[in-house]
């Protein structure tokens, strides 16, 4: 049985399958981090185990 659960911070890459966290950084704290997105590579392509 597939779990499927739509999380829009969460994405699989179409080539790897390996899951993304990605998250937008808010408007005040772009200038102290120095992006506008956060994201980092969760290595699993396992949706369970990006979700935990």
């Amino acid at each position: 049985m597939q779990l499927v659960v739509n999380i829009e911070y969460l994405a699989q890459d179409s080539k790897s399958g390996r899951y993304r966290y990605s998250r937008r950084v808010p408007g005040e704290l772009i200038k102290l981090i120095g992006k506008r997105k956060f994201s980092i590579l969760l290595r699993t392509t396992d949706q369970r185990v990006a979700l935990e």
